[in-house]
């Protein structure tokens, strides 16, 4: 009997051994995972319904899948234009899978043939692709995998994504925009190969490895920063053009580098950098599909700038900053699923504080809309804040549109008649779009840079402009304090940021810094904490005039 028993233990220890990995590994089926344009789940058949994913599993950890193949929906409307929105995760048979690739070969062995959702693998149905946004869980985009999208126009990478293969998004002619995560380390060949209509580019400092082909007919580009001060390994052919379709070159494009030092290291005479140097006369020769030229006889006319490079795109941290955009923004694709935004939506006279009348702003956290995103509108102001977890986040552009103006949000003091210095006060939040040269008694918000080594902190607050010269960058937001009409220069604004029990709003009440010796801000406008001997490498605002420190 004792016998029985030990063998029927040892046969149950087997089977838990052996049932353990299987449902650490589960197979997902090659079956059709169908949803809408906002990337809900739907069904074949079903209203709405656009387009189709099948799922392969990979190797990058347990119950991993890669996209691996496209087709379209049932829904003859939703069709017409398609907004791929590839999942985070997808459950088969009480299974959750988690997306970490796009790639129909698993291994990324693919070509531009084959791409997911290349237009050569199943006809025009890919040609109704008009976006896409690829999930922060997604880590690898296979080759070929937006080939000749022609009718896709924006582009959402995902914050981890770090590897992009050969042709993923070349002759993608009507993308306006494309931001690069931080996280990128290499792209392959013919990465923007054709996307004619992109006008700029942040190449984050961590994308060391580009391939040959880069921006290869991209006509309308006009600014491409290079971040960072390690050397970017550069493939052939990276500005020309291609006679067979008609393509111009790259021209009149300028590539700013961090400093001059790093632009005679890396780039002056840095292997196929040269060709954006005006000043160099080398020729491409015919194996380009048409001779490239630059500098001499001006068939290019690119050149390198360092400072100052001017702030037309925005590095997003794990804080509250604020923002104002000329296009709407979707804010969990771009800054994390647990990114959130506020608006201002009162304000309230709390009384003297040192002497100064202040007052008791109230922010109302924003709630995603019925579909389940979350959007900053076109040219309003709010508060952001990014997902901590959102390390990938990055450099985000966005080209200010002439006909959008930014709105300004207005608030009455709700107890106005305690309020002893005007018959009425109202408090405005404006947003810009271009660098702004702030007024005497305006407020921005920000909060102090971090000691060298140390990461950014929550100590939000609001720097009132007295006779410190001071410059707003681009998308960001101001505060003025207007009492019977006339903006006040006396008021007070001093912050900090918490939201209530519901979560549902960000309140500001009074805190107070001690006095300085010295008024310090940093040349984005942010007011500096520390004292004189312990700022870190850098330029400065020191009582109102412009210093250097080189420690």
């Amino acid at each position: 009997m004792k016998r029985v028993e030990h063998y029927l233990q040892v046969l149950l220890l087997a089977c838990v051994y052996l049932v353990v990995p299987l449902s650490l590994h589960a197979k997902i089926s090659t079956n059709w995972f169908y949803f809408d344009n906002k990337g809900h789940v739907s069904g074949w058949g079903e209203k709405g319904c656009a387009y189709g994913l099948s799922f392969t599993n990979n190797q990058d950890g347990d119950n991993t899948v890669t996209v691996s193949a496209y087709t379209e929906g049932s829904d003859a409307t939703a069709k017409t234009a398609v907004n791929v929105v590839i999942p985070e995760k997808v459950v088969e048979n009480g299974t959750t899978y988690t997306v970490t690739r796009v790639d129909n070969v698993a291994n990324g062995s693919n070509t531009e043939d084959e791409g997911v959702f290349s237009s050569r693998t199943i006809p025009d149905y890919f040609r109704q692709i008009v976006s896409a946004v690829i999930p922060n869980t997604v880590t690898k985009i296979g080759n070929g995998t937006f080939w000749s999208c022609v009718n896709m126009k924006s582009i959402i990478l995902g914050n981890h994504v770090n590897f992009i293969g050969n042709d993923a998004f070349q002759y993608c002619e009507s993308l306006e925009s494309i931001s690069l995560p931080n996280t990128l380390t290499e792209v392959g060949d013919h990465f923007l190969c054709h996307c004619n209509k992109l006008t700029s580019l942040v190449v984050p400092e961590a994308l060391t490895k580009i391939g040959s082909y880069f921006l290869h007919g991209c006509q309308s580009m006009r600014d491409v920063y290079l971040l960072g001060t390690d050397k970017k390994e550069l493939g052939e052919y990276p500005f020309c053009s291609q006679d067979e379709h008609g393509d111009q070159q790259v021209h009149d494009c300028t590539f700013w580098v961090e400093s001059e030092q790093v632009y005679k290291d890396n780039y002056q005479n840095g292997d196929n950098w040269k060709y954006a140097d005006i000043n160099n006369n080398d020729v491409y020769d015919s194996r380009c599909d048409g001779t490239y030229q630059n500098g001499g006889n001006g068939l290019g006319k690119n050149q390198y700038k360092w400072e100052p490079t001017p702030p037309t795109f925005i590095e997003y941290k794990a804080k509250w900053i604020t923002a104002c955009f000329p296009t709407d923004v979707d804010v969990k694709a771009n800054f994390g699923d647990n990114a959130k935004i506020a608006e201002m939506t009162k304000a309230n006279y709390i009384g003297v504080q040192n002497g100064e009348h202040t007052y008791h702003l109230t922010f109302t956290i924003v709630e995603p809309n019925e579909g389940g995103d979350l959007i900053m509108k076109a040219g309003q102001p709010y508060l952001l804040s990014v997902d901590p977890e959102n390390e990938g986040s990055g450099y985000i552009i966005k080209q200010a549109d002439k006909e959008i103006t930014p709105i300004c949000k207005e608030v009455g003091i709700e107890n106005d008649k305690e309020d002893p210095s005007a018959n009425h006060t109202s408090i405005k939040m404006t947003g810009t779009f271009t660098d702004r040269s702030m007024a005497k008694g305006e407020f921005f918000f920000s909060n102090p840079d971090p000691k060298e080594g140390e990461e950014y902190n929550q100590d939000m607050g609001f720097y009132q402009i007295n006779a410190v010269a001071c410059t707003l960058p681009a998308y960001k937001c101001y505060w003025q304090i207007v009492k019977d009409n006339v903006p006040c220069q006396k008021a007070k604004l001093a912050i900090d940021l918490e939201e209530n029990e519901e979560g549902l709003s960000t309140s500001i009440k009074i805190v107070h810094s001690s006095q300085r010796s010295h008024s310090i801000y940093n040349l984005q406008g942010q007011k500096c904490t520390q004292p004189l001997n312990q700022l870190s490498k850098g330029i400065y605002l020191i009582d109102g005039k412009k210093y250097s420190i080189n420690k």
